[in-house]
């Protein structure tokens, strides 16, 4: 199967094509550190079999609680702890995800210059300590709702260098780009994850995105991971008091978020592979760079995943939740044991527990009993 095939990512030779994106799993502490639970969880994902896995949305600046943050020094420890013993009870490479959220109440034409070198700085800084860290490599948060997302979105409006038109909507994540090789060494791998498309009036299409993605790749970028919605322009009002959410809330209609939200996280009425054809369209337009293509999005089962890399439609699955369902899902699949898989049936139950601060976890994986 092309799905256990090597691939070689920014220098890195991953065993086979399956990642394990990135996935908030609310397991850090109150200071954004990394538990015992959290460790725990993520070299169990990873003795599953995965080739990759990616750590969630790790803030380079003060965040919430329960979330992960590599904005000191004394973060570092516990990550070193966890990719210590990832590597040595797995083959899987290990990258982590870096970004930040912009700040309340600010629109990012209102983000004073400062701030924008700040953000720089703590990016870099949290990079060289990602590096100190252990892992293989980083991957730049430039999705969803967050700082990157916001500046390189046909929405942003500013009048100066980091607007006008796509060259400065583009420029902070090039500069960010710029400063984590200079720091961490041109060797180390970098890698990126955008949104195919934005799902929301006035945000990027594939017309934005295929243009973002060419001059990452001429800027040495390690691979492109192709995720789409969760904006926060049409993300569901909660409860007072409480934050926007942009992800889809369970219940008889798979929530209340917008469209964003579940073209992010597609759920069971969406068809399988809803989001492939962004990754496809992408990976045409730099084809000959050699930069591999990672797409995601209701990718059910190794014979989908299949299909999709002999297809040419990307060179790497990112599978979440069926994996968050059954850790195993890679090792049964090479096995041939793909019968033996728990399988997630994107209910989305999972995407209800972070906004309730709990751990992130699968009622079908813990609820039903495994096959053997």
């Amino acid at each position: 199967m092309k799905l256990f095939e090597k691939i070689n990512v920014g220098g890195l030779e991953l065993k086979n094509r399956i990642m394990f994106p990135p996935m908030v799993t609310r397991r850090g502490d109150f200071e954004n550190f990394v538990t015992e639970d959290c460790k725990k969880f993520y070299v169990n994902l990873a003795k599953g079999g995965v080739g990759s896995l990616v750590i969630e949305m790790t803030s380079v600046s003060k965040t919430l609680p329960l979330l992960l943050g590599l904005y000191t020094d004394e973060h570092t420890a516990g990550f070193k702890e966890m990719t210590d013993e990832i590597h040595s009870s797995s083959d899987a490479k290990i990258f982590i995800q870096l970004g930040d959220s912009l700040p309340p109440l600010l629109n990012v034409e209102e983000i004073p210059l400062e701030m924008i070198d700040y953000f720089c700085h703590n990016l870099t800084a949290a990079s060289v300590r990602a590096k100190d860290a252990g892992f293989d490599g980083i991957e730049l948060h430039g999705a969803h709702g967050y700082i990157l997302s916001s500046f390189l979105s046909l929405r942003n409006k500013r009048n100066d260098e980091y607007g006008k038109n796509s060259e400065g909507r583009i420029k902070l994540t090039k500069k960010v780009l710029k400063g984590v090789k200079d720091a961490c060494g041109k060797e180390f791998p970098v890698g990126i994850r955008i949104n195919g498309d934005d799902f929301i009036v006035g945000g990027n299409t594939l017309k934005q995105t295929k243009i973002i993605a060419k001059e990452l790749v001429k800027e040495g970028i390690a691979y492109l991971s192709i995720s789409a919605g969760a904006k926060m322009q049409d993300a569901w009002h909660p409860e007072e008091n409480q934050s926007l959410y942009p992800y889809p809330k369970p219940g008889p209609w798979t929530g209340s978020a917008g469209y964003s939200g579940h073209r992010c996280v597609p759920p069971h009425y969406m068809p399988d592979g809803v989001n492939v054809y962004l990754a496809e369209e992408i990976r045409k337009e730099i084809a000959g760079y050699n930069v591999p293509v990672i797409t995601a999005g209701k990718i059910p089962d190794p014979e989908f995943a299949e299909s999709v890399l002999t297809e040419r439609r990307a060179d790497i699955v990112g599978i979440c939740r069926p994996i968050l369902c059954d850790f195993n899902w890679p090792v049964k699949a090479e096995t041939g044991r793909a019968d033996k898989i728990v399988k997630c049936v994107y209910c989305n139950k999972c995407m209800e527990a972070p906004r309730l601060m709990r751990p992130t976890a699968c009622i079908q994986g813990k609820n039903k009993k495994e096959k053997e």
